[in-house]
C-alpha cells in the first residue's frame, strides 16, 4: 500500500504527498528490458547470417512478412503455448515458409524463436532487425501516413525529398492508411 506523508503544517493548502512503495527486484520494468535485449540479440544474429549470405534485402522483405503474420497476437500465443506439440508448430512454420516464400535462414530463425518460446517478441525482433539493417545499409526509414493509397510516383518523390533532407544513401518508406 502507498505510504503518505502530510506537510500540511509546513505548507497549508498544498496537497499531501503520496509515495509509491519501493520497487523490488523483478518489477514490471525488468521483463520489458529483458525482451528488448532478447529481441536485439535475435535481430543481430539474423542480420549477421543475412550479411554473410548476401541476402540482407531479401531478409528485410521476409521480416516484413513475419511482422504482418505476428501482428495477430493469437499467432504468437499459439507458438508460445507449451501444450501445443512441437510437431504441430513445425507444420505451421512449414506452411508459413512455403506460402510466404521465406528464405531457409529465416525459417531456421523462426524455428529457434518458437523453440525458445519467444514468438511474442517477433514484432520487437523485426523492429530491431530493421534498425540494424538501416545502420548497415545507410538507409533512412520514413513512415508516410495518408488517407488515400499513394501512387508509386508520389512515393518516389517523397523518398527523394527525404533523401535530400537527411543525406541518406537509401530511403525506405512505410505507408500507413
Amino acid at each position: 500500500a502507498p505510504r503518505s506523508a502530510s506537510f500540511a503544517s509546513a505548507a497549508r493548502g498544498l496537497p499531501s504527498l503520496r509515495l509509491a512503495p519501493p520497487r523490488r527486484r523483478g518489477d514490471l520494468a525488468r521483463p520489458r528490458a529483458a525482451a528488448d535485449a532478447a529481441a536485439e540479440g535475435y535481430a543481430t544474429a539474423l542480420s549477421e547470417v543475412a550479411a554473410e549470405n548476401g541476402t540482407l534485402e531479401k531478409t528485410v522483405s521476409d521480416m516484413e512478412k513475419l511482422e504482418k503474420i505476428f501482428a495477430d497476437e493469437a499467432v504468437a500465443e499459439f507458438f508460445d503455448n507449451p501444450t501445443v506439440p512441437r510437431e504441430v508448430k513445425a507444420q505451421l512454420i512449414d506452411e508459413i515458409a512455403k506460402s510466404s516464400e521465406l528464405q531457409p535462414h529465416v525459417v531456421n530463425f523462426l524455428n529457434v524463436v518458437v523453440d525458445n518460446f519467444r514468438a511474442g517478441i517477433v514484432p520487437q525482433i523485426v523492429a530491431e532487425f530493421e534498425n540494424v539493417y538501416n545502420a548497415l545499409s545507410g538507409t533512412e526509414l520514413a513512415t508516410v501516413t495518408s488517407v488515400v493509397q499513394l501512387e508509386s510516383q508520389d512515393l518516389a518523390q517523397i523518398a527523394q525529398h527525404v533523401q535530400k533532407m537527411t543525406g541518406a544513401k537509401n530511403v525506405r518508406l512505410k505507408t500507413q492508411l
